[in-house]
């Protein structure tokens, strides 16, 4: 039996049949989805039964994960950085608080010198955050509008489009079709960001990764499975890129 995914916040609930097992059991680790091992002959009203039950362990459980996940910052310079679509600029200057703007193609991160040396967690922080936001600028205007074209290019239908900061996948498609894409798209080569899209777009009309799955997909993106392999040298971390 093929594993059933269910949706939950950001992440997804990951259902898989165990044999030997007597409970049911529910994890998660940081940057990955919630795993639910279940006994075969559980009915499908007891699993969601048990789903429910657990929402607010859930949601609680989602809160300590984020937390760790959110430690996982850069070491950053000054310098000038060259994003997908901008010219990033970060500078320590004599100023007391740490600004952030986006002027056309070009974005500057200004920061007080002091916190070098006085409050570099928290410097390294802010800078992570602020990259992020600009990746989110970028992407909702760029991502959004790709989407349409590929959609309207290979006949597909989706419901809406959102643009999330995803810590374990690069997007996914929601039962209502709404396709949900990971921000740091912003960060890999355009023919793999493509992919993902299409990957999404084919689990509109596909809603398992079955050979039929990846013999639709691989109409639109040929060899698909190496194309997927290739994503994977890509990580779901805040890089730059220095001029």
């Amino acid at each position: 039996m093929k594993d059933l995914v269910i949706p939950f916040k950001d992440r997804n609930i990951i259902v898989t049949k165990r044999r030997n097992l007597k409970s049911l059991s529910l994890r998660i680790k940081p940057f990955s989805d919630f795993r639910l091992n279940v006994p075969y002959g559980v009915p499908v009203n007891e699993v969601n039964e048990f789903i429910a039950s657990k929402e607010q362990w859930m949601d609680n459980a989602l809160i300590k994960i984020k937390e760790i996940e959110s430690k996982d910052t850069f070491i950053i310079e000054d310098g000038v950085y060259k994003t997908k679509y901008h010219q990033l600029e970060i500078k320590g200057l004599h100023v007391r608080d740490i600004t952030f703007n986006i002027d056309g193609d070009k974005a500057l991160i200004s920061y007080p010198i002091s916190m070098r040396e006085n409050d570099s967690d928290y410097l390294q922080e802010t800078i992570s955050n602020c990259v992020i936001e600009l990746w989110r600028f970028q992407a909702k205007k760029v991502l959004t509008y790709r989407v349409f074209e590929l959609a309207t290019e290979y006949g597909f239908s989706y419901n809406k489009v959102f643009i999330k900061n995803l810590k374990s996948k690069w997007g996914s498609c929601s039962a209502v079709n709404n396709i949900n894409l990971n921000l740091f798209l912003m960060n890999i080569p355009d023919y793999l960001t493509d992919y993902v899209i299409l990957h999404e777009l084919v689990h509109t009309k596909v809603k398992n990764h079955s050979a039929e799955f990846w013999n639709t997909l691989n109409k639109y993106v040929p060899d698909a499975k190496k194309v997927d392999k290739e994503l994977k040298n890509y990580s779901l971390n805040v890089t730059l890129e220095k001029v």
